[in-house]
């Protein structure tokens, strides 16, 4: 076999994966929603503690003074647990493709 064949049988074995977008796995995902929402209690309501592992403006972990450990007002999404299946599902039906 010459050396030019074997090469374009190579690259066609791998072609077709280029340029097609594979699936978001599900924790990749939860990671997008858990960033997004982290992003948005800072946007919305400037402030810097969301969860707890979270730096206030003076570099200090965030700790029981984040919004996910105080039990009154906002709820962000922090840990993987709180991304439920159902929301994944609704992800994925709200992003064909991706």
């Amino acid at each position: 076999m010459h050396l030019s064949f074997r090469l374009l049988l190579a690259l066609g074995c791998f072609l077709p994966s280029l340029g097609q977008a594979q699936p978001l796995s599900d924790a990749a995902i939860k990671r997008a929603l858990i960033d997004s929402s982290r992003a948005d209690y800072k946007r919305r309501l400037n402030r810097n503690c969301p969860c707890p592992n979270d730096l206030d403006r003076a570099g200090h972990r965030c700790g029981k003074r984040s919004a996910y450990i105080r039990p009154e007002g906002e709820a962000p999404f922090c840990e993987d647990k709180d991304i439920t299946p159902a929301m994944i599902q609704q992800w994925k039906s709200d992003h064909p493709g991706e």
